[in-house]
């Protein structure tokens, strides 16, 4: 029975670094090209970035909540389970202070909120919650998890590159 030949190699350093970054620059004698380490694609264009002013868990929610005619304590939709439907938080300095059934909230225009974008799965130009930022490089449809997409990096994020 023969024995397997088995080589060793050591790994250079780039090597595992590189597995936390975007893509990478394979460089030849004659050209250079991007090679993109977890999946998907990158496209020049720009970031969606976070509008403030809207509470982050609106984002849960399959459609946009328009805030720009409210005032008042900070909004945030919650799952009943008891009651089997969505509610809706209103928070002031910390504390709750009302609590009401978010197709009620919704549906009274005294309130100063409306729906749009039903199906929006934010994070595009179409949706409410965000602006564009700046111009860059972005790493879209990723299919691995990575440090620079951070938690949400499925979603599109700022490319960046390994430099060896």
């Amino acid at each position: 029975m023969k024995m397997p030949v088995v080589a060793y190699r050591k790994m250079s350093m780039n090597e595992s670094v590189a597995s936390t970054c975007c893509f990478r620059v394979v460089v030849h004698p004659t050209n250079f090209y991007s090679e993109v380490l977890h999946g998907g694609t990158l496209e020049e264009g720009a970031l969606p970035a976070w509008i403030s002013e809207i509470p982050r868990e609106w984002a849960q929610l399959d459609f946009d909540v328009d805030f720009s005619g409210y005032t008042g304590e900070t909004l945030i939709p919650f799952r009943n389970e008891l009651l089997d439907g969505w509610w809706v938080l209103g928070v002031s300095d910390g504390a709750i202070v009302s609590a009401a059934p978010m197709d009620a909230l919704l549906g009274d225009p005294g309130d100063g909120l409306k729906t749009a974008n039903a199906g929006c799965a934010h994070g595009t130009s179409a949706c409410l919650y965000f602006t564009d930022g700046e111009d860059g490089w972005l790493h879209k449809h990723s299919a691995d998890a990575h440090m620079y997409g951070g938690d949400n990096w499925k979603e599109p994020h700022e490319a960046m590159q390994f430099n060896s």
